[in-house]
């Protein structure tokens, strides 16, 4: 979570909160733009952010989250813009930022990812779906569990369809294979973009569909 230190909590800050407490179980609390707080008086400062944004946390389960005070950019967003001035435009130095890197990697975990091939188990969110002529029609999004593989095929559940991947990309280089947690397109041939923008395509016969539920 991101806090302007000389600001402190803001309306927005607060619904990132309300988000957090819904989707994690760790937090870590950046104060950033402390280069704003006189040299003299920064360490004395950081503390007083550090205990307003402690009381803002009371009573909720991240009131014992880390915090750490960083500039990403010692003189602001003027220094970092980029422009038609950008050769005038150098980020000077920033403050600390070491420190936020060593805090994030005490704090990651690794997540528990099925690296088997697993096509029965193919499950993929689609975020963005558009045509290339003379290609097909690639779908952007993310392997969410299970494998696949150029020549598998796989299930649009709400259209009620079925197609073969004709070729699978990463960051623009073909693949092989995708699966749980990467980042992929997939390409088919005869599906009109239009019927999809968001979506899942699963495995054949994996993810049924209800009228209703109580």
């Amino acid at each position: 979570l991101v806090v302007d230190a000389t600001k402190g909590i803001q309306t927005q800050t607060a619904e990132c909160l309300v988000i957090a407490e819904m989707t994690t179980r760790n937090l870590i609390v950046v104060l950033n733009k402390i280069d704003l707080f006189p040299a003299n008086e920064r360490e004395e400062r950081l503390r007083q952010a550090e205990k307003k944004m402690r009381n803002a946390l009371r009573g909720t389960k991240f009131e014992n989250a880390q915090m750490v005070g960083i500039s990403a950019c010692v003189g602001g967003e003027k220094v970092a813009a980029v422009g038609q001035d950008a050769a005038a435009c150098v980020i000077s130095s920033t403050n600390n930022i070491h420190g936020l890197l060593n805090v994030l990697q005490s704090q990651m975990r690794a997540p528990n990812r099925d690296t088997q091939p697993s096509p029965e188990r193919f499950h993929f969110a689609v975020d963005h779906c558009f045509p290339i002529k003379g290609q097909g029609t690639v779908l952007t999004g993310t392997c969410l569990s299970g494998s696949a593989r150029p020549n598998d095929l796989v299930e649009f559940p709400t259209l009620a369809t079925q197609k073969k991947i004709k070729g699978l990309q990463m960051f623009r280089r073909k693949a092989n294979v995708i699966q749980q947690g990467d980042r992929a397109g997939i390409c088919v041939s005869n599906f009109d973009a239009k019927l999809m923008e968001r979506g899942i395509v699963a495995a054949p016969g994996t993810v049924r569909l209800i009228r209703g539920a109580i």
